[in-house]
């Protein structure tokens, strides 16, 4: 049995109950018409949203991939982006995010460590043109056997997903929450590392939370949704507080304060070390939180971020390699120290590590002001 949804939309009846799938589906039956994402050069409602994904979940399919293979999607601050990612845990698929500007031995590389049987990404991001660089990694790949791209352009021997027609009643929402493979280390030798939507969802939950985000005010990130910290800070957290997302990237500081100004009162995503910056611009005011992100390789390696003289709610992102993200609210302008793990499904090891570190780091807490 079908159900029927806004456009011609369909799903599976019983509806879902896991994944990201279920949120895009509330949200399509809630309020079909409300803005969903936005990024650069486009925003859609949840519904121009669910049949993109919709569109582009068909394509996967008709291109001859079967459920439980490996895509490896390279992610820029884009919708269409998402819609790639979101259509890829439709159709079954486990998607593998790597950032936009790599060459093609580095995609082979990522392909090869995340077993991919696909690359899929944009031809421009910015002023970088990659369309010539995914078929070239093909060519040296031992695991690539489709190569698609996403738009703007299409490029010749690749599939063209850019301008996906929906097509009602293909590639339906999917009972099983597939896993979202990121990558760690550095980009001659990637290693994968496989998310549960499960944990990504707590790890959202957490800083949805620890940022009272909720229905009133977007979210503005700089950060790519093609890592942990991009995901959990992206589009899990808008998904889970009922919030608009804005995208912006590549950072161009012109593109930006356009979107702040667009944006006002929006919640900011943006690297730690942006923190001085965006004060000295004006953006440290309002009543919607700033979220810092810090990224360290491992729990050994933490410090403290620096301080800030804010009249936002500042939320510190800690991010540990591609392990785990913690979101830790600042008391009295005061950075609070990471005290445990928010996933316990993580290795034992990163938690000591972690307790390690915080004790460590005691005498240098009490310093900040």
């Amino acid at each position: 049995m079908r159900q029927g949804l806004p456009n011609g939309v369909a799903v599976d009846d019983p509806a879902p109950t896991r994944g990201l799938d279920a949120l895009l589906l509330a949200a399509l039956q809630e309020s079909p018409d409300t803005v969903l994402f936005c990024d650069d050069e486009r925003s859609v409602s949840a519904r121009d949203f669910a049949a993109r994904v919709q569109g582009i979940a068909a394509q996967y399919r008709q291109c001859g991939l079967q459920p439980g293979e490996r895509v490896l999607l390279v992610t820029g601050s884009t919708v269409q982006s998402l819609a790639a990612l979101f259509a890829a845990l439709r159709a079954g698929l486990e998607p593998a995010l790597a950032p936009c500007g790599l060459g093609p031995v580095e995609l082979a590389s990522y392909a090869r460590a995340a077993d991919a049987v696909a690359l899929v990404g944009p031809t421009h991001y910015g002023t970088l043109a990659l369309g010539d660089a995914y078929l070239s990694a093909a060519a040296v790949s031992d695991t690539i056997r489709l190569v698609a791209t996403l738009g703007p352009q299409a490029v010749d021997g690749a599939a063209d997903f850019g301008a996906a027609a929906l097509m009602e009643n293909a590639a339906p929402f999917g009972a099983e929450a597939a896993v979202i493979v990121t990558f760690d280390g550095p980009a001659n030798t990637p290693a994968p590392v496989a998310h549960r939507q499960a944990a990504l969802f707590a790890a959202a939950l957490a800083l949805v939370d620890q940022a009272q985000i909720n229905p009133t005010k977007p979210i503005l990130s700089t950060i790519v949704p093609a890592t942990l910290a991009g995901l959990v800070a992206g589009p899990f957290a808008a998904l889970i507080g009922a919030s608009g997302l804005v995208l912006h990237g590549p950072f161009d500081s012109k593109s930006f304060l356009a979107a702040y100004d667009a944006t006002l009162g929006a919640h900011l995503v943006a690297p730690a070390d942006m923190g001085a910056t965006l004060r000295a611009a004006g953006m440290s005011d309002g009543d919607a939180s700033l979220i810092l992100l810090s990224r360290f390789a491992s729990p050994t390696g933490f410090v403290l971020p620096q301080a800030l003289d804010c009249a936002r709610l500042v939320v510190d992102l800690y991010g540990f390699g591609e392990a785990a993200v913690l979101a830790r609210r600042r008391e009295g302008g005061q950075v609070q120290i990471p005290s445990e793990l928010s996933d316990g499904s993580l290795p034992g090891r990163l938690g000591v590590a972690l307790n390690r570190a915080r004790s460590e780091s005691r005498t240098v807490a009490a310093g900040h002001g």
